[in-house]
Order: structure tokens, then C-alpha cells, then sequence
């Protein structure tokens, strides 16, 4: 089963220690339990500077072909990054698969009043937004956050990881009434919790994510092989979704 991992982070890891911290190792885990592709955030851009920490992804994605990058995004991102024509140049550079905000780590809102930017970035380049919900934020919050962007912006693609079961009874109608809203079953550890989600929304809006390397990443995988859903929908899960968000990247080097 080709499989892509959405959710992973490279780079050392202050206060937290891992024996996956490493690419060399990362890549052994990818290969021991069959995930072909991991989209890949570098610790530099969540714990020191994001502009540096992009550019340390953009060096690991070009020499290793299995990881894609994640660009870590700021609502003073022109200011912080050389400018919107600079930005654009960096990321087709980088043929980054995805962007990310840190609100935890960097201090700020996802309200549209103060993190406008980033979607209205996510929908000129076409990249899938993703929003980590275990890193310090409260999440009941940040759906109600994402569900005010996504009606907004309905071009853009968003993406929750590490969201936990316990958002059931908030994430069935966020994802019922915005199609182009996305979680990883990274953290969704309950009994027949994919059975429950595809039941209730179908299988499009669900990815595979490990939590690369805070986590093992075979118990996610576990629940996706051994889920009482179709073959099909379980390819979706597993790879087909990722690709179709992939698809609809617009980046263009010569800005």
C-alpha cells in the first residue's frame, strides 16, 4: 500500500529527545513500516526561526526525494520573509508540498483579523494549509477558528493533525459543513474511530499521519490497515487524498 505521511518533523527537538530525531533515521522507519513519501516541517521553524528553519526543510527535501516540505508560515510573513515575490521565489525553489502555522510557538491568532494572510497565501499558491493541534493550543478554539477560515476562504485546503477523538461531537459538523477541511488519524486513538469518521463524512477528508518522531508511527498505521472500511477508501486515507491536495498547487518559479 503506498502510503504518504503527512505529519512529521525533523531537526533536533529542545527539551525532548527521540531516537528518530535524525533524517537517517526517520527514513530507516519510513522504509521499515512501508511509508513512501513524508511531508516534513524542520524543527528550526517551529522552536527557533522560521525563515531559517524553511530553508533547513528546502535543503533536506532536495537531497532526499521521499520528503516533501512544509513551509512554516507567520501573519508577518512579507516583512519576515524578503517580500511576497521573494517568498514565491522560495517556495517553487523548494517545491514545497504544503504550508504550516505555529500559533503555539510563534504567538499569534488564527482569527481572520490577524492570520488572513496566511490563507489568502495558501490560496494563491494552492498549497493545503496544515495546523497541528497538539502543540499548546486549545483546540475547541482553533476549530471554531478554522471553521470561520474555511467558510471565508473556500479555495484553500486546510488540514487539522494530531486532533483527538474527543473533538468528535465539533469536528463531524466542521468537516460535514466545510468540504475543504482535513484531519490525520495521527492521534485519533479510539476504538473503530476510522470507521466512525468515514461513516460520518466519508473517507476524503482523512489523511495518514504518524507525529513523526514524537510517536510511533505503526499505531496510526495499524488503525488504517486493520479499519473495517473499503480497500478503496482505505487507499484515499493512505495516499489518494494527500495527492489530490497536491494536485492543486499553482507555484511558479520565474515570479
Amino acid at each position: 500500500m503506498d502510503l504518504i505521511d503527512v505529519n512529521a518533523v525533523l531537526g533536533p527537538l529542545p527539551h525532548y529527545r527521540s531516537r528518530l530525531a535524525g533524517p537517517a533515521a526517520v527514513l530507516a522507519e519510513m522504509e521499515r513500516l512501508g511509508i513512501t513519501e513524508a511531508w516534513v516541517r524542520h524543527s528550526y521553524a517551529l522552536a527557533y526561526d522560521p525563515l531559517e528553519g524553511n530553508r533547513e526543510t528546502a535543503v533536506l527535501v532536495r537531497d532526499e526525494p521521499r520528503f516533501r516540505g512544509v513551509w512554516v508560515m507567520t501573519p508577518l510573513m512579507y516583512e519576515e520573509f524578503g517580500g511576497r515575490d521573494a517568498l514565491l521565489r522560495e517556495l517553487a525553489a523548494g517545491d514545497f508540498a504544503a504550508l504550516t502555522a505555529c500559533p503555539a510557538e510563534h504567538a499569534f491568532s488564527l482569527e481572520l483579523w490577524n492570520a488572513a494572510p496566511i490563507y489568502e497565501m495558501a490560496v494563491e499558491t494552492g498549497l493545503p494549509l496544515l495546523l497541528d493541534l497538539s502543540r499548546g493550543l486549545a483546540p475547541t478554539q482553533v476549530l471554531e477558528h478554522v471553521h470561520e477560515a474555511a467558510g471565508a476562504y473556500p479555495e484553500a485546503q486546510f488540514i487539522l493533525l494530531s486532533i483527538s477523538y474527543r473533538l468528535l461531537r465539533m469536528l463531524i459538523p466542521l468537516l460535514r459543513q466545510r468540504p475543504n477541511v482535513h484531519v490525520d488519524i495521527s492521534n485519533f486513538d479510539t476504538f473503530r474511530g476510522v470507521e466512525a469518521l468515514v461513516e460520518a463524512v466519508g473517507p476524503r477528508q482523512l489523511l495518514y499521519g504518524s507525529q513523526l518522531p514524537f510517536f510511533e508511527p505503526g499505531m496510526p498505521l495499524g488503525r488504517l490497515i486493520y479499519a473495517d472500511i473499503t480497500a478503496a477508501d482505505r487507499e484515499l486515507i493512505a495516499h489518494g487524498n494527500a495527492r489530490r491536495l497536491l494536485a492543486g498547487r499553482r507555484l511558479y518559479g520565474g515570479v
